[in-house]
């Protein structure tokens, strides 16, 4: 039986929360906004982003700051294949902060986009700027990615979620026998 009343989203808090119509809700790891945060930030990428009326985004991956160069070298080549340009990244390691974009922000700076971000020593920071289409499928793919790496998807009896504002209504009952029901609504395109 499903469980009501079901959870409403619209399209606009799925796409900007999940980077996708279709969220996954068995974990967090909620895309957070920066755009605020960097608007002042002289980097090249993050103006560029802003200059087309793009955003700044990014991930917080709780206890990621371990992660090797090479393993988030790899997820800068993930990223890429849905066309983001690149992924900058903030490790909040136990002796420091480590990340290539430190020499373009303030101490001032840093802090705001650690503090946005919830973020804690121990944590790594995954940052997206471009086009609002391309931040959120990158993101949305690459949240996806890491929680099936990192294994962040809790094992749930029933969940019911639908999604206001879009094509789809997901219902999605037990992980070990997952059911897919896909109802097409009429709506137009909601701009983000």
């Amino acid at each position: 039986d499903v469980k009501l009343p079901i959870k409403r989203m619209t399209f606009k808090e799925a796409m900007e929360k999940y980077g996708s119509d279709k969220p996954d809700l068995r974990f967090g790891m909620e895309i957070t906004d920066l755009t605020e945060t960097v608007k002042d930030v002289d980097f090249k990428v993050f103006t560029s982003a802003l200059e087309i009326g793009g955003s700044v985004r990014a991930l917080c991956l709780k206890g990621g700051a371990s992660m090797g160069r090479k393993d988030i070298d790899r997820l800068g080549e993930f990223v890429k294949t849905y066309k983001a340009k690149g992924l900058a990244y903030i490790q909040l390691k136990e002796e420091g902060i480590k990340s290539p974009i430190a020499k373009f922000l303030t101490e001032d700076q840093m802090n705001k986009i650690i503090s946005t971000m919830n973020a804690e020593k121990g944590d790594l920071i995954l940052i997206v700027a471009d086009k609002n289409s391309i931040v959120f499928q990158s993101l949305g793919a690459l949240r996806l990615e890491l929680a099936k790496k990192f294994d962040l998807r809790i094992k749930m009896n029933l969940t019911s979620h639908g999604l206001q504002n879009s094509h789809y209504l997901n219902i999605v009952k037990k992980k070990e026998d997952i059911q897919l029901v896909t109802i097409h609504l009429q709506h137009q395109w909601m701009k983000i």
